[in-house]
């Protein structure tokens, strides 16, 4: 898919671009003019709110097993999916402290 660049006129073609340290899908034309995906441009605006926010999550027990609960503002901004994997990294210099990764 295409679309015709409003400041010169050609087509912008598919691409990759890289807004606020995340990749998000796009069209670049040949002149420099960039156009976001109407998703990627919902989630970036989700996520830039998220960054104003202090977010918390919940740890609850089930069964043997703990869960970590996101809240789902979180979870929608990142486009994450159920039973989707994280990894976890403990900060050794601060034990409560970790960071989850989206795989």
């Amino acid at each position: 898919m295409t679309m015709k660049c409003v400041k010169c006129g050609k087509l912008a073609k598919r691409a990759s671009l890289r807004i606020e340290g995340t990749t998000v899908p796009g069209w670049r034309c040949s002149c420099g003019e960039e156009y976001l995906d109407a998703d990627a441009a919902e989630r970036l605006l989700a996520l830039r709110k998220l960054d104003r926010q202090k977010l918390t999550a919940k740890v609850t027990q089930q069964g043997n097993s703990f869960a970590v609960r996101l809240p789902m503002a979180l979870f929608r901004a990142l486009g994450m999916k159920d039973k989707e994997t994280l990894g976890i990294k403990v900060d050794p210099s601060n034990p409560r402290s970790f960071t989850l990764t989206l795989y």
